[in-house]
């Protein structure tokens, strides 16, 4: 004897979905038409576009704002026996590689000794020098403003923490160099 499929049995066995846990749905039941007909709401409908426009505020956003990248150092001031100042920076061997965009370096405890808080770089001596900290170059400094207050340090040298500021960017740019990096 042969056994025979019909065609009902093939209907009814493609009309159900297994479930791991032992029961079964039927596909042409009342509740999956119920849910296949029910219309989706609006934040369903809409919201991958609200995300998406969202998504392009910020990108938008970011290319206007701007960031003005900083790299930390130490100011030293050495005063000579004419009373002169001096001023120097250490650039890190590794922060080197970025020179073409400095801009300035600045210094807001100096300002607290009457003593000039922002700087431009004069020169930068190609002695690399090594110590605890790392590999690291010397770059003489010259304040902005020409005119100094005349101080006697009492200390000499004195060393106060600074920034290198870099040119200004977009926060975009900014981001894409690093997320290329």
């Amino acid at each position: 004897m042969e056994n025979k499929i019909s065609p009902n049995m093939n209907q009814q066995q493609s009309s159900k979905i297994s479930l791991s846990g032992g029961g079964a749905i039927e596909l042409r039941s009342e509740k999956v038409r119920n849910i296949i007909g029910q219309v989706p709401s609006v934040l369903l409908c809409y919201g991958i576009s609200i995300i998406g426009l969202a998504f392009c505020v910020l990108i938008c956003l970011s290319a206007i704002v701007p960031y003005h990248p900083a790299i930390d150092t130490r100011l030293e001031i050495k005063q000579d026996e004419t009373d002169k100042l001096h001023f120097t920076v250490n650039i890190r061997e590794n922060e080197m590689k970025d020179f073409a965009q400095f801009s300035s370096v600045t210094c807001e405890r100096a300002s607290a000794l009457s003593l000039p808080s922002a700087f431009k770089i004069h020169s930068v001596l190609d002695t690399l020098q090594l110590g605890n900290d790392g590999a690291w170059y010397r770059a003489v400094v010259v304040p902005k403003e020409p005119e100094i207050t005349p101080v006697n340090l009492e200390d000499n040298p004195i060393s106060f923490p600074a920034k290198i500021m870099l040119k200004k960017k977009s926060l975009l740019i900014w981001m894409l160099k690093k997320v290329v990096k």
